[in-house]
């Protein structure tokens, strides 16, 4: 029972979830209606369990034909809930149903027809009409007999069944007869075979045995579209290398184009180790080269500082991001044209994104502006990444106005680039749900998020470590919002997903961890909500930023715990380190500089008082 229990909560929360982001006839409703109602079969809650096949048929209805054998199942189900309700006239209307599907879309004599047959004669035999029953038990005989051998367990047990049916009707002789039948079976079965039967026979009830659970309809997650791309890609250029390493005439060059393409089709499908060793090999190779491009390999050290964040490996990712810096200083040096001035800047943009130091990203984009304005025209598609980098950095100094412009003009870019359900829309969408959630709007910010998920689930599969980042958005604005029941369930099911994704010390762990803290926080749960938010804190302090304003953010969320707690030296302490962080990083106009500093202000009086 307590496992049932497990598998309800979890299928629920999955409902609820699903509810939630999709409209309310979606298909995907249907596999969760049906699997909880075999959930609560299994429980033998009847009731609910009628309900969930009720809405999983109504569903499949509006999409499939009405003689689809995936309704005919469900039928199925329905009939033998109201069997067990003792509603038989309802149970054989339903198998009446299920019948007229399989018959016609099977054939008279399918073999699956035996275990209909055999359904409805039991039913019958519960209503003592058992003229029917024996019908019904003979036509499962006949059809049996057609497709399996004369020893067939099957057959044995559905002549002892029909024995008993005669006896109950006072017809010893047939009675007899069938009894001999199922003998003349038993004696050409293997031993195994008896001593299965011996066992099952021993049974004090039946559990009702033709009603196979594993013969339930099935959701099928199909691989994402992209990831069907990258294995196309990356089969493509293993047998390209393999080629062009044959041939003594290749270029270098055309090699390390492999090594590359090899290594990025690894990270899209999360190989990252693999990624890894390609990238070394590139880089590798760039080094012997002569002369070192030395743009192309600035390039390699931020794709391998990528690979490492990745793998929660943040000592190697802030190595290789400072190996990025100097080679694209040395660069500048040697070939100080727009190009190389534009990697240049773009690459300390990134490295200020990265250190949580806003305001000196804010100064290298305000320098990377005219450059681009003169090179690019207003069309190049790396205007969308500086766009980001903009709204990314001005929604981080707390200028959110600003930001939800830059991150509309990609969001209109993307909308003309690619269909409405692309996942390249999914970023953009994050970034703006964002942007109105810190600027409380949370209808937006949930309109957003929503759309973000909805794309997510129609493209990867259910564990994948986007959607378990979307849940822990989706239910941050729900704790906005008030409404902890549907936040928790978004941030259980987050930390369910990225704890099986991601390695223990990923900074989204840290992220979501945080998010369920604060929500048992606003829920006065303060001893869960330490455990949270201090294994946030542990994660975010492994990244080799220390003054980082993430770190700033989770420190003051331990000190309101722990003045919650009336632990006020405790919350001091953590007070003193969010306000020392945010003098260093924020500006003194950012809201999180002022609200850590009123709360170091605030906690001194419980401290000289």
């Amino acid at each position: 029972m307590k496992e049932y229990s497990k598998a309800l909560t979890h299928l629920e929360i999955a409902l609820t979830i699903t509810q939630d982001v999709l409209p309310h006839d979606h298909p995907d409703l249907a596999y969760y209606h049906y699997e909880i109602g075999n959930v609560y079969f299994s429980m033998k809650d009847y009731s609910k369990a009628l309900s969930h096949f009720e809405n999983a048929v109504r569903i499949k209805r509006k999409f499939l034909p009405s003689n689809h054998l995936s309704i005919a199942d469900i039928y199925f189900n329905i009939g033998q809930t109201f069997f067990n309700l003792n509603e038989y006239t309802n149970a054989i209307s339903y198998h009446e149903k299920v019948l007229k599907i399989r018959q016609k879309i099977l054939g008279a004599d399918h073999c699956s027809l035996v275990n209909q047959y055999n359904t409805m004669a039991k039913i019958y035999e519960e209503m003592k009409d058992y003229s029917k029953a024996l019908s019904f038990y003979e036509k499962a005989v006949e059809t049996e007999k057609k497709s399996t051998p004369s020893n067939d367990i099957l057959l044995y047990k559905l002549y002892k069944t029909i024995s008993k049916l005669y006896e109950k009707m006072g017809d010893s002789s047939n009675a007899f007869v069938y009894q001999k039948k199922a003998s003349d079976i038993r004696n050409e079965m293997t031993n195994i075979d008896k001593e299965m039967i011996d066992m099952e026979e021993n049974f004090m009830h039946d559990l009702l045995l033709l009603f196979n659970i594993f013969s339930r309809e099935k959701k099928k997650r199909t691989v994402s579209d992209n990831k069907k791309v990258y294995l196309e890609q990356l089969s493509d250029a293993e047998r390209q290398l393999q080629i062009d390493k044959r041939n003594p005439d290749v270029s270098p060059a055309r090699l390390i184009v492999h090594y590359s393409e090899i290594s990025s089709a690894h990270y899209q499908m999360g190989n990252f180790s693999e990624a890894l060793s390609y990238c070394a090999t590139a880089i590798e190779m760039k080094l012997k080269a002569r002369p070192c491009n030395l743009s192309s390999l600035a390039q390699s050290y931020s794709w391998a500082s990528c690979i490492f964040n990745q793998m929660a490996d943040y000592s190697q990712a802030y190595l290789f991001r400072q190996k990025a810096i100097e080679t694209t200083k040395e660069n500048l040096v040697s070939s100080p044209t727009d190009s190389a001035m534009i990697q240049y800047y773009q690459m300390m943009v990134n490295w200020y994104m990265y250190t949580g130091e806003y305001l000196k990203a804010f100064e290298f984009l305000e320098k990377m502006l005219p450059i681009k304005q003169k090179i690019h025209p207003p069309d190049h598609s790396t205007w969308n990444y500086f766009y980001q980098c903009a709204g990314y950095v001005y929604s981080e100094l707390g200028e959110y106005s600003d930001a939800l412009a830059f991150y509309t003009k990609v969001l209109k870019a993307e909308q003309k680039e690619y269909h409405s359900n692309h996942p390249e829309l999914i970023q953009t969408y994050v970034c703006i749900g964002s942007v109105y959630d810190s600027m409380n709007d949370y209808t937006q910010a949930l309109l957003f998020y929503k759309k973000a998920l909805a794309i997510e689930q129609s493209t990867f599969s259910p564990g994948h470590e986007d959607i378990g980042t979307s849940y822990s958005n989706v239910g941050r604005v729900y704790d906005h919002m008030g409404e902890y029941s549907l936040a928790l369930i978004y941030l259980q099911a987050a930390v369910d997903v990225l704890e099986k994704t991601l390695p223990p010390f990923h900074h989204s762990l840290a992220t979501s961890y945080d998010d369920i803290g604060k929500l048992y926080y606003n829920m006065e749960e303060y001893s869960k909500a330490l455990v949270y938010c201090k294994k946030a804190l542990e994660i975010r302090e492994n990244t080799g930023v220390p003054y980082h304003p993430t770190i700033a953010w989770f420190c003051n969320n331990i000190g309101m715990i722990y003045e919650k707690m009336r632990d006020y030296r405790k919350a001091f302490s953590f007070y003193q380190r969010a306000f020392d962080i945010a003098q260093e990083r924020l500006p003194i106009s950012h809201s999180d500089r002022k609200l850590y500093q009123d709360n170091h202000r605030n906690i001194k009086k419980h401290l000289y008082y």
